[in-house]
């Protein structure tokens, strides 16, 4: 399996478990969880006269995704209402925040972030939009952009065109093209092509109207391919990294959105640890960008991210989210970082 693949392949597993076989393993962990058993005692958790966050950080900060689902029908079937009504009811503040996220489903949750993203005032971090839809396949896609339609009526195209600056719009609407060639069908011949083709006529140069030859090349291409074009584009320049070769006579603000995107594609796990870096130091821009990434993606995708951070800051992540979160948060972040 490619890189690409299988960084993304447990891409929303709760919303496709019916069309997925389980392997063994995964059969055998759904059969040792008893869903009526942790419904019952996650209730009683959240009934006391105090909620017993212990219990409820225990139930929620180890479950995994194909257990929530089961969990979530149980807790329904029993009780007569929904676990994300009881949590608001009997919850407050950050805590019940992280377990209404728990419980969400994955493709809710990306759509919720990214709405929020572009609402932010007094403007969106672009970074944060690219590091959320960076190195998808295109049915993650397509069911992100179908999901927030459904829950937003109106398309995520509309939304960037809406809340972002016109170029920022153009550039990141780049990853919401979900029909890219499939990488297993591109060749290694045809990436020195693609990164001969950028030598010779230029990376941000405008060609026969169509826009900048890489913009072209990086709304249809895979992104595993457009890894070995950066590759191969740095072979045969004599050691030259592509995004560091743009015509100098490309707009400023051109430039670094094309750039952004570059660097993002060439190494989607560094760049949001670098995201992560960046929000250190503030305690809820750290626990909010933890949570982004730890949910956003499958969990291999996310312990890469984590294992770089920790490279970089020489520091556990653990002793990070205990510098930036107390108590029953930083117990239960601490447990789902595991998950």
């Amino acid at each position: 399996m490619n890189r690409n693949n299988q960084l993304t392949s447990s891409f929303n597993r709760r919303f496709t478990i019916q069309q997925k076989f389980l392997t063994a393993n995964e059969k055998t962990v759904i059969n040792l969880f008893d869903s009526e058993l942790q419904a019952k005692r996650l209730n009683k958790a959240l009934n006391g006269f105090i909620a017993d966050v212990n219990t409820i950080s225990e139930i929620l900060g180890t479950i995994n995704e194909y257990e929530i689902i089961r969990l979530l029908q149980d807790y329904k079937r029993i009780y007569g209402k929904k676990l994300s009504s009881i949590l608001n009811d009997k919850l407050a503040g950050d805590y019940e925040e992280l377990c209404q996220i728990i419980i969400l489903e994955q493709k809710d949750f990306i759509v919720k972030k990214l709405d929020e993203l572009l609402q932010e005032y007094p403007h969106p971090k672009e970074d944060y939009l690219i590091a959320l839809l960076i190195e998808r396949t295109n049915d993650e896609i397509k069911i992100i952009k179908d999901t927030y339609l459904k829950k937003f009526g109106r398309t995520l195209e509309e939304a960037f065109d809406s809340f972002l600056d016109p170029i920022g719009s153009s550039y990141i609407k780049i990853l919401l093209n979900s029909n890219r060639e499939d990488d297993l069908n591109l060749t290694s011949l045809q990436a020195h092509l693609d990164a001969q083709t950028l030598i010779n006529l230029g990376i941000g140069t405008q060609y026969n109207g169509s826009g900048p030859i890489m913009v072209t090349l990086l709304k249809k291409r895979g992104y595993q391919h457009m890894r070995l074009v950066f590759s191969e584009y740095y072979r045969i320049s004599g050691g030259y990294n592509v995004w560091d070769c743009i015509e100098k006579n490309m707009r400023k603000e051109h430039k670094k959105m094309l750039k952004i995107i570059m660097e993002a594609i060439n190494n989607p796990e560094i760049f949001i640890a670098n995201i992560l870096l960046k929000s250190y130091g503030n305690s809820k821009l750290f626990c909010d960008t933890l949570v982004t990434v730890r949910f956003s993606r499958n969990k291999e995708f996310y312990k890469t991210v984590e294992h770089m951070y920790t490279d970089i800051r020489n520091n556990k992540m653990r002793e990070d989210i205990q510098i930036h979160s107390k108590d029953s948060v930083a117990s239960l972040l601490c447990k789902i970082i595991d998950i």
